[in-house]
């Protein structure tokens, strides 16, 4: 399991799932979601390292880290046989629950934001890239620092 997984896995896992903020809601509907729906994924994000396609998107994913880091945050370059890029903001709309599961299977569905919802700020898509284990790490390419 991933340290972003062991943030949420006992949470969402409980009976009754511990769903005290909105973090762990979000990925209890994901992981409910992908078990459901979508088991024919590679995985789940409990088990999963998050990634970017490039360095200069690794760079604005450490820009944007709640809550910000005090330290420098390193960037090493990764490989992984099963990756999948899915783009993030699908996950930051803030919607009633009938649109959140949409937007959530959205995500699921590898699609695209396009600048939605149709209402409200307009923000390019954040694509994240998905690795599921194993994951090589290599040199660390680069620093971030706040």
């Amino acid at each position: 399991m991933s340290v972003f997984g062991q943030a949420y896995w006992f949470k969402i896992t409980a009976n009754p799932p511990r769903l005290d903020d909105d973090a762990t809601r979000r990925e209890h509907s994901l992981e409910t979601l992908r078990r459901e729906r979508f088991g024919n994924l590679p995985g789940s994000r409990m088990t999963a390292l998050f990634a970017a396609a490039t360095l200069e998107e690794a760079l604005l994913f450490a820009e944007r880290i709640e809550p910000r880091p005090m330290v420098p945050v390193p960037i090493f370059e990764v490989t992984s046989s099963r990756a999948e890029s899915r783009d993030s903001l699908w996950l930051d709309f803030v919607a009633p629950p009938d649109r959140t599961e949409a937007y959530h299977e959205a995500y699921w569905r590898g699609e695209t934001t396009n600048h939605r919802p149709a209402v409200g700020p307009r923000r390019d898509p954040h694509f994240e890239v998905v690795l599921q284990h194993p994951v090589q790490v290599g040199a660390q390419v680069a620093s971030w620092l706040p």
